[in-house]
């Protein structure tokens, strides 16, 4: 593991732990019972682009409080931004994640935050700058 993104405002996390690993933490702090910005979405998979890109074969672990809807957002996003999904609906991407992680909440892919993050991501990425990172 390379990385660390919080998706939880109310979770920390041993941050110093990680620093003494050198794992890379960022927190994109989303209150409970909400969901992240599209702003925050872009920001998020822009990190773990990041950190994929700097550590090849490494992983990045998303996670919020209960691993449903805020880091399953997160996830969704950044599977949204891949170029090999462009032709993938939300939900189905939704149960992709869901066959990984099957408490996730597959309402996320209706959420009007989801279609805000991906004309965001379109209006602020170049085109062809989402790539598939070798694993």
């Amino acid at each position: 593991m390379c990385a660390v993104v919080n998706v939880a405002a109310e979770i920390s996390g041993p941050v110093s732990v990680f620093k003494g690993w050198s794992i890379d933490y960022k927190c994109i702090p989303t209150r409970a019972m909400t969901l992240p910005t599209a702003k925050q979405l872009v920001e998020g998979v822009r990190h773990i682009e990041e950190q994929l890109e700097a550590n090849p074969g490494h992983r990045v672990l998303v996670h919020c409080q209960d691993g449903r809807t805020r880091s399953a957002m997160l996830i969704l996003a950044w599977y949204m931004s891949r170029a090999d999904n462009e032709a993938s609906s939300p939900m189905e991407l939704v149960l992709r994640i869901k066959a990984q992680r099957p408490s996730v909440e597959v309402a996320i892919a209706k959420y009007p935050v989801v279609e805000e993050f991906r004309k965001l991501w379109i209006a602020s990425t170049p085109p062809r700058i989402y790539r598939r990172v070798k694993r």
